[in-house]
């Protein structure tokens, strides 16, 4: 097993000084890739790679392990960089695509898929800054309306349905957006603006409860969309039968403070 602590090498001018450190680093390469586990600043790693501080109670200013530090992403990478880990020093942003994706600084892993067989930068750490955005729950919104019979035939676009009135509830109505065969999209509203343009929805369903309804439970919300202070979209797809719905919505606004 071999261990060592420092690695120092010094190449001369001389053809046969510098053959002679050549034969020494080839040497030392050797020792070292040969080595089931290799410590620095410890003479018992307990894993392939273990590095320690010199001094754990009072670290120094090199007691760490610097990754390479870039300034934007390389997007061409394949599965042989799967697990790769990079520092973005600064916010980059990719404008290959549309709308364009921000990168903010920070540590970064490269995943891939190997069932899509496609990958992408995960960010690992938040930013080291003390200064940025803080992302945080708040202005809960929640309502319940009562949408009926979802796919129905005499159902048309721009007919609305009210949010039942229950206090400290914002949600205003939902009105039929658009619709085809056993599917709808609703436009709900909310009776105050959220006071950002970042938010969570949930969004369920259930049934009402109607004897003389025949209910099917093969109903689904595929997601939601356009994301606006004043509300969103979202789909409800349904397959046979007749669907006597309640649509429970709960939205949070999305608080960015320091």
């Amino acid at each position: 097993m071999a261990r060592f602590k420092y690695l120092n090498l010094t190449f001369k001018n001389t053809q046969m000084k510098t053959k002679k450190t050549l034969s020494l680093l080839a040497l030392l390469l050797w020792v070292v890739f040969s080595a089931q586990r290799v410590g620095i600043n410890t003479s018992d790693p307990k894993a392939t790679l273990e590095v320690k501080a010199s001094n754990p109670q009072n670290p120094s200013s090199t007691d760490g392990f610097l990754v390479p530090k870039v300034e934007k992403l390389n997007l061409n990478l394949t599965a042989d960089q799967d697990g790769m880990i990079i520092f973005l020093s600064k916010d980059w942003i990719d404008d290959s695509v549309s709308p364009n994706i921000i990168y903010t600084a920070g540590l970064y892993t490269f995943d891939w898929n190997h069932t899509l067989l496609t990958g992408n930068w995960l960010k690992l750490l938040a930013s080291k800054s003390t200064t940025k955005a803080i992302t945080v729950f708040r202005s809960l919104s929640s309502g319940k309306v009562f949408v009926g019979d979802v796919g129905g035939n005499s159902r048309i676009v721009d007919q609305e349905f009210p949010a039942e009135i229950i206090k400290n509830d914002n949600i205003n109505s939902a009105k039929i957006f658009a619709k085809t065969s056993q599917t709808e999209t609703f436009d709900v509203t909310f009776k105050n603006a959220l006071e950002n343009n970042e938010y969570l929805t949930i969004v369920t369903l259930e049934s009402k409860g109607n004897a003389n309804v025949i209910e099917d439970a093969n109903c689904y919300i595929p997601g939601t969309a356009d994301f606006k202070p004043t509300g969103f979209k979202v789909t409800v797809k349904c397959s046979g039968g007749r669907h006597n719905l309640v649509m429970n919505v709960l939205v949070f606004d999305l608080y960015k403070g320091e």
